[in-house]
């Protein structure tokens, strides 16, 4: 073998490596149940762990209702914090139902629907407070909690 092949060959090694660990610091945050929802029944009020190789969508415990702040993480991913800093990972589904009431997007106290694009870039910048219906870590519904209501507002 030559020294010209085995440097190739440790090159593309190292970025393959180097692409892995690129990928998994950026990967889904694992999810474990947290207690019960008075809301909803079959949610669940998971939170953080250090682990970054689980995949939200191969968990069975992130199903219902999540309200707290939605943060943008990387493309098409999300993440929600309930009050009590329990934190959830969800991917948005292609179908996925946006509604604003002024923070992501449209007039404040009008209810109006939103695009992804919106969703992105008002989590990356603003305090967006927000019901997330979730199955299996993928999010259907991302609603905006409405201005001046009563209830969890965090």
């Amino acid at each position: 073998m030559s020294i010209r092949h085995m440097q190739k060959t440790f090159l593309t090694g190292a970025s393959l490596l180097t692409a892995g660990l690129l990928i998994s610091a950026c990967g889904p945050i694992e999810i474990s149940s947290g207690g019960n929802d008075k809301s909803d029944s079959s949610s669940s009020k998971p939170h953080t762990s250090n682990s970054s190789d689980a995949d939200p969508s191969s968990s069975d415990k992130s199903k219902g209702k999540v309200m707290g702040t939605v943060k943008y993480l990387a493309p098409g991913k999300y993440t929600v914090t309930t009050a009590k800093n329990d934190t959830q990972a969800f991917y948005l589904t292609k179908d996925a139902k946006i509604t604003g009431w002024g923070t992501i997007c449209g007039e404040p106290n009008q209810r109006t629907t939103c695009t992804k694009k919106q969703l992105k870039s008002s989590t990356q910048t603003k305090k967006v407070i927000a019901r997330v219906r979730l199955n299996d870590g993928k999010a259907s519904a991302v609603t905006e909690h409405k201005p001046g209501t009563a209830g969890d507002t965090h």
